[in-house]
């Protein structure tokens, strides 16, 4: 499988970037959009709602004007109260009286309000002029007797609303919305018994009010009794729609006078004066109709920006790649030459094309300038082999000349200076030979006591070394001449300074697990912060040995390697070391 050129890379890359940011930004405007349009219509629907409720309210208080008119009327009380004569011409005149009076006081008050109007009043049996009306139906009269009202279904409802006016509708008149109240005597000088029952028939039209726009246009209304009976508007095209968000939200406060969204449908909820739910549904259909329009104009403007996209993903990958190629072609054409020199036919087109060819100029110039730097290096290596092979005598030289002055001495029957050129030699053999390599703890301590016994000749002091210290720990290995700098540390400051010519250094050691630690005190005592400052100092550490001990330490055995110092209960100083014994050797 061949390798993608770099062109074709970055055009694919370019392209893949432009299309999901292109991808992005049509999706956000038109989910924007689409959830504005949608915010607009809820709002407008609710408004809408909010008209039809004030339209509702209105109607009821016109009827409640009506009806508070015909309270404690005593001139319909006195009509349908008179005794009924024989005479026919008289009843004629008292029918004719009362039906006068019905239409001014009830039907010339609504009709002003509502387009159609019809009325019915029964009169209650105790009246005598209930008897003029025994003969006529309903509804072809405008007045009937009580007789007729008890055999209809609103004359429960009426009754027991105790003068308060009972609205409902019918299934077979769903154009049709009534009102029926009992009309009685509430406060007059002389007591008004009830005088029946007004039955009123408005259209729904007249009653819910009309709102004609575009979106409103494919709304549904209903009104909802108490009872959760539904009564449509102007059609009942989602009855079942109606019915399940009733079972969900029924008379729940929290779909009170407001707008929500169920089963693809904008429901909007008001509350009537008569307990009444006026219910508008609209279909998103209808809603969404102008996301429609947006997605049209979208689609064009994708097909064009798509083919931009691939325009000018091909433009700049090209203005990229082409100044690469370029230098690839020099980088190649150099690395068939056998003297690095890269020839340039044309100057790079971009600064930092440029500034690489720089570069890579320079890079050929310092290789050129290292296998140089190599070539004279591996002359001076040989010549350095060859002084150190002649060099090799000198320690041997200077053992031999130790050696010489020890047999010196003795001849003279010195024996002090033997045993301190003894221990000089000794010193210098062991820190020559083998420098890197590992020794015992035992080494160590041979080490230190050839140093304490020079130290003593040297500064006439007494100087012991106790080594309390378990054959199992004798044998753990170290870097050569970790003992040593401890043990001068301690002699410098903890006796020499303090002008003390005698005392005893401790060594203890003890072990836990894979963690092994030293203990070296002396009686003097020292700084500890500072000395343990130096220890973790980042500065070089110049003639610092403890400072090279600890690093030593640490390289080999890791960072919980080390050296402390600490300072005992009495005073004393103690350099704590620590090291990590191999698992192979617990």
């Amino acid at each position: 499988m061949t390798r993608p050129t770099l062109l074709r890379r970055i055009f694919l890359l370019v392209s893949v970037l432009f299309f999901v940011l292109l991808a992005t930004t049509i999706t956000i405007i038109y989910l924007f959009f689409s959830n504005l349009l949608v915010r607009n219509a809820q709002d407008y629907l609710h408004l809408i709602m909010q008209q039809h409720q004030r339209s509702v309210n209105t109607s009821l208080q016109r009827v409640d004007e009506v009806v508070v008119g015909l309270t404690n009327d005593r001139f319909l009380y006195q009509q349908v109260a008179l005794p009924v004569s024989e005479n026919y011409v008289d009843h004629a005149i008292s029918r004719q009286e009362i039906n006068r009076y019905l239409v001014r006081s009830v039907y010339v008050p609504l009709r002003q309000y509502f387009g159609q109007v019809n009325y019915w009043f029964f009169i209650d049996d105790q009246y005598p002029s209930s008897a003029l009306y025994a003969s006529y139906s309903f509804p072809a009269n405008r007045v009937l007797t009580m007789q007729r009202a008890r055999d209809m279904a609103f004359f429960g409802p009426t009754q027991r609303a105790q003068g308060q006016v009972y609205w409902f509708m019918q299934a077979d008149k769903p154009n049709k919305i009534y009102a029926t109240v009992w009309l009685r005597g509430t406060s007059s000088t002389v007591t008004i018994p009830d005088l029946g029952i007004l039955l009123l028939e408005f259209d729904v039209s007249d009653i819910v009010g009309t709102s004609e726009s575009e979106v409103n246009g494919a709304s549904t209304y209903y009104l909802i009794d108490p009872n959760n009976q539904i009564f449509g508007v102007n059609g009942l095209a989602n009855r079942v729609e109606v019915e399940q968000f009733l079972q969900t939200y029924t008379r729940s406060s929290q779909v009170v006078n407001q707008t929500v969204q169920s089963n693809n449908q904008l429901f909007s909820v008001l509350w009537l004066d008569t307990g009444w739910m006026l219910l508008g549904v609209t279909p998103f259909s209808e809603i969404t109709r102008q996301t429609h329009r947006l997605s049209e104009f979208l689609i064009p403007l994708v097909f064009i920006s798509l083919i931009a996209v691939v325009v000018v993903s091909y433009v700049i990958a090209r203005s990229i790649s082409r100044p690469i190629v370029w230098l690839s072609h020099v980088m190649q054409h150099s690395r068939h030459q056998s003297d690095f020199v890269a020839t340039i036919q044309e100057r790079p087109q971009t600064i930092e094309i440029a500034q690489l060819y720089d570069s890579y100029q320079q890079f050929v110039f310092r290789i050129k300038q290292l296998l140089h730097d190599v070539y004279l290096t591996g002359i001076s290596v040989k010549q350095a082999e060859l002084r150190a092979l002649q060099a090799q005598i000198n320690p041997h030289f200077l053992y031999n000349t130790l050696d010489s002055i020890s047999w010196v001495a003795l001849d003279h029957g010195d024996s002090d200076v033997p045993r301190v050129v003894s221990s000089l030699s000794n010193i210098l053999r062991y820190s020559i030979n083998d420098s890197d390599r590992l020794v015992t703890f035992a080494e160590e301590i041979a080490i230190v006591k050839d140093y304490l016994d020079i130290q003593n000749f040297c500064y006439q002091i007494d100087i012991q070394l106790c080594v309390d210290v378990a054959d199992t720990h004798i044998h753990h290995q170290l870097p050569k001449l970790t003992l040593q700098p401890i043990i001068e540390n301690a002699v410098l400051h903890g006796f020499l300074e303090q002008k003390q010519k005698t005392g005893v250094i401790h060594i203890r050691c003890q072990q836990q697990g894979r963690v092994v630690e030293y203990a070296i005190e002396n009686p003097g005592s020292a700084d500890i912060d500072r000395i343990n400052a130096l220890l973790h100092d980042a500065v070089e550490p110049q003639k610092h040995g403890v400072r090279n001990v600890h690093n030593r330490l640490r390289m080999l055995f890791g960072n919980d390697a080390g050296l402390q110092y600490v300072r005992t209960a009495h005073g004393a100083t103690v350099a704590r070391l620590t090291l990590i014994v191999p698992s192979d050797q617990t």
